[in-house]
């Protein structure tokens, strides 16, 4: 697979796809148990782990083109008012643009939209495993709760 920040529209769709179908079928049950919260939990650590190296890159990458950006836009900064000296900046920038046709500014919206999707993926992935703890939390509580009912029970018929 190629690194994904070069990923065709296509593939990055066909990644997209697979990404968010993979984690909506993360599903926690109300009725979890140790054992399944463990597999849960395997699941949502794989998939995550590979999706931060992947945030990373985008995010490096998104940082490049964001930083080119203001650097041709700075060096287009000429005209005699304002909105002129906005156009020129503009008109600098879409000069610039790679062998496939895009230019800086839509390699700009494709890598702050990928950036934005896996960023959001990312929170997903962490509110799931928030809740699994949570969950995990109150059953040892319940079970706790519950020997603690059956010993106070105990001492009520030991006397």
């Amino acid at each position: 697979m190629n690194p994904i920040v070069d990923m065709t529209k296509e593939q990055w769709t066909t990644y997209r796809d697979e990404l968010a179908r993979d984690v909506q079928a993360i599903q926690i049950p109300t009725d979890v148990n140790p054992g399944m919260a463990i597999s849960i939990l395997s699941r949502i650590d794989n998939i995550y782990s590979n999706l931060r190296l992947h945030y990373s890159e985008l995010e490096s990458s998104k940082e490049r083109v964001d930083l080119m950006v203001r650097e041709i836009e700075r060096v287009g900064l000429q005209g005699k008012n304002e909105d002129e000296r906005k156009r020129n900046a503009v008109m600098e920038v879409r000069k610039v643009s790679t062998s496939n046709g895009l230019t800086l500014y839509d390699m700009q919206r494709e890598s702050t939209e990928r950036y934005m999707y896996i960023r959001g993926i990312l929170d997903v992935l962490i509110n799931k495993q928030n809740r699994l703890i949570t969950i995990n939390g109150l059953l040892k509580l319940d079970k706790d709760l519950m020997v603690s009912q059956e010993s106070f029970g105990s001492l009520g018929r030991a006397s």
